[in-house]
């Protein structure tokens, strides 16, 4: 049997750290109370790693965008289903406009 090499322990550590990650983000996505759709004010934590990390819409969850002015390392983008409008630059920024 070989001796794994520090580089193995570091990829697999790399591995289970972004497993964690993921894991860690759904859950608080499947916990995350929903507000009504009336009420649009900041987006939550929860909402910008929704839109950031899977590109989904916080308020409807639509796959679909169109993208708008961009900008530096940002651009607007609206939800096609429900109308919604971000600025975002990924994957560090995310707001409502």
């Amino acid at each position: 049997m070989k001796t794994p090499t520090e580089t193995e322990f570091q990829h697999v550590f790399r591995l289970l750290e972004t497993a964690q990650g993921a894991l860690v983000g759904m859950v608080n996505f499947l916990l995350a109370e929903k507000r009504p759709t009336a009420d649009k004010g900041n987006l939550t934590d929860t909402e910008k790693y929704e839109l950031l990390s899977f590109f989904h819409c916080p308020d409807c969850h639509g796959k679909s965008f169109l993208k708008g002015p961009e900008g530096g390392c940002s651009v607007n983008i609206k939800c096609v289903d429900c109308e919604s409008r971000f600025n975002i630059c990924p994957p560090y920024f995310a707001e409502r406009i």
